[in-house]
């Protein structure tokens, strides 16, 4: 078993839950607040998870019609990237 996945395991199935819940928000409000989560999420997983199965989604969210949203997202995705 790879150590990567020992690491991040949880992470992975929460961020799974949070994302396939996420395509099917409408309100900007819940959409404000799965990305408050991706983002405290992001600390617990790799950086190849974040790479391959966050930042998808949020960049994804940057074309939302909600400014509020396409402000989160851009937040963070610069925060995932730049988190060391």
């Amino acid at each position: 078993m790879k150590l990567t996945m020992l690491i991040d395991g949880p992470a992975l199935i929460i961020l799974s839950l949070i994302c396939a819940n996420l395509r099917n928000c409408s309100f900007a409000s819940s959409k404000f607040q799965a990305l408050d989560m991706l983002l405290i999420l992001s600390t617990y997983l790799t950086d190849e998870a974040k790479l391959d199965r966050l930042l998808p989604y949020v960049i994804e969210l940057g074309h939302d019609e909600s400014p509020v949203v396409r402000m989160a997202a851009l937040r963070t995705a610069l925060q995932v990237v730049s988190a060391q």
